[in-house]
């Protein structure tokens, strides 16, 4: 047996280590050309999808921000409008419930000052029934006194000084 030098002497042969570098090299350029491009489009198209993806959720979660904010906006608008809404209710009932006092008040004065008509109406009716029923009286009394029956004219006269008299309390009638 030869005793080989280099790399030879480590069981390497020369002619089979640059077959193989060969052929890993073509390997190389096959997986380069046919594997690795389409894998590194696929993972660029992926990398694409995921930024376009966070990219989306950015805007979203902004459009979201925004409208929380138009919903809170929106809220302390309508609070806003309820509390006033609620003012003028408040207020227009203080307003009517002022005018059906004050109309309250007008129908009372009313009644009553129909009332007070009526009374004094009615007062002086009793006191005109009075006073005929008094001449009346006075007349019969007048009469049975002096036993005969005294004209119109002179027993109205006579009834008429009578009741003057009366009234001034002097309680005597003049002849």
């Amino acid at each position: 047996m030869t005793e080989a030098g280099g790399i030879a002497s480590i069981g390497l042969d020369w002619k089979a280590l640059l077959f193989q570098l060969a052929n890993f090299g073509i390997l190389l350029v096959l997986l380069k050309l046919f594997a690795y491009q389409p894998i590194l489009r696929v993972l660029e198209e992926r990398k694409a999808k995921i930024n376009e993806g966070l990219k989306n959720a950015e805007e979203i979660e902004t459009l979201r921000a925004g409208l929380v904010h138009e919903q809170k906006k929106a809220l302390q608008k309508a609070d806003a409008d309820a509390a006033r809404i609620i003012e003028r209710s408040e207020a227009r009932s203080q307003e009517i419930v002022a005018a059906a006092e004050e109309k309250a008040v007008k129908s009372a004065e009313a009644i009553l000052k129909r009332s007070q008509t009526q009374l004094d109406s009615a007062v002086a009716e009793i006191k005109q029934g009075l006073k005929r029923e008094t001449l009346q009286l006075v007349a019969l009394a007048t009469e049975q006194i002096i036993q005969q029956k005294l004209t119109g004219p002179a027993d109205e006269a006579l009834i008429a000084q009578a009741l003057e008299a009366v009234e001034q309390g002097e309680g005597k009638v003049r002849s």
